[in-house]
């Protein structure tokens, strides 16, 4: 797999630790100390998914989480919470501000590399379905009749003026 994660913890033990782990995976990891410094990193750095850890000084992770799902650009940007929080109520409100999934610590690394692989593929298959709909928007747009095929030559994209054009 590929691709950047983001890991958000105020220990660095567990920063180290989910770092040693996710390498192997072939991912490349950015670490952050805390909720300000990760906010800072979104703005430069194209990432994947966030590791975010809830209890941190200063911004909590709840906080960070509402400020991804906030941003424009940031809010489909796959959220994993690892906590040790085991309170009903404190995992509702982490599912209520957007997180995509939630790891109680401590974790199974197992389950810990499938959530984090299933959320970067959702990832891409999101990405993909964009860029989709803005290609079938500009296709709307132009005035001339545009069908895109497959390698066999069968239609799998036809705008709107080259379906009046054929009567479809």
């Amino acid at each position: 797999m590929e691709g950047t994660i983001l890991l958000v913890d105020d220990e660095e033990r567990n920063l180290r630790m989910l770092e040693a782990m996710l390498l192997p995976e072939g991912y490349r990891v950015i670490k952050a100390n805390n909720g300000k410094v990760a906010l800072e990193i979104l703005k430069s750095e194209n990432v994947q998914a966030v590791l975010l850890d809830i209890m941190m000084p200063g911004l909590s992770g709840f906080d960070v989480l509402k400020m991804i799902r906030e941003n424009k650009d940031l809010c489909t940007l796959p959220v994993i919470v690892l906590t040790s929080l085991k309170d009903k109520d404190d995992r509702i409100k982490g599912l209520q501000l957007g997180a995509d999934d939630f790891i109680l610590k401590p974790f199974d690394l197992d389950e810990l590399r499938a959530k984090i692989n299933t959320q970067v593929k959702l990832d891409y298959l999101r990405r993909q379905l964009n860029e989709r709909a803005k290609l079938v928007k500009v296709m709307n747009e132009i005035d001339e009749g545009i069908i895109i095929t497959d390698y066999n030559f069968v239609p799998f994209s036809i705008n709107i003026k080259a379906r009046k054009l054929l009567g479809i």
